[in-house]
């Protein structure tokens, strides 16, 4: 089989350099490279599509205007180009950058993360209407609360 690059971590820049071949044939398709992006969270660096980057990156905004916090879990590929998965913690002081990679590295599956966010995103911006109370809950509220 063909190489079609390789990757190698860069202890200096704390990244993963990849360095890809010229396009080679795969089952007869054109095999090209694509753009990915280096996500670094405080002192590490994982790879991920593009789509599940940006995505992160707009909801640590949010959640930072917000004042809130929440966990994510994505599927990356890592500073020692294994498979990974990564939990990151999104809030008002979370250190995150996002750079473009070129590779020739399939993208990993993040599609439940990138619906979690959407939905997630939706919501606070757009929360859904508050509705009325009858009056006989709003007697049972008070009625428990001078008990």
């Amino acid at each position: 089989m063909e190489e079609l690059g390789t990757i190698r971590y860069c202890a200096r820049r704390n990244t993963l350099l990849i360095r890809r071949s010229q396009p080679a044939a795969i089952d007869g398709d054109a095999f090209y490279s694509r753009t990915m992006k280096h996500l670094t969270f405080a002192d590490k660096s994982i790879l991920l599509g593009d789509q599940t980057a940006d995505l992160i990156m707009e909801y640590a905004a949010l959640l930072a205007q917000r004042h809130t916090a929440d966990t994510v879990t994505v599927h990356a590929i890592g500073a020692d180009g294994n498979d990974v998965e990564a939990t990151l913690l999104l809030d008002q002081g979370a250190p995150l950058m996002i750079e473009t990679a070129t590779t020739t590295v399939q993208e990993p599956d993040n599609v439940s993360t990138e619906q979690y966010m959407s939905d997630r995103m939706q919501m606070m911006s757009s929360p859904p209407p508050g509705l009325a109370l009858e009056r006989d809950s709003i007697d049972q509220i008070e009625d428990w609360h001078h008990e």
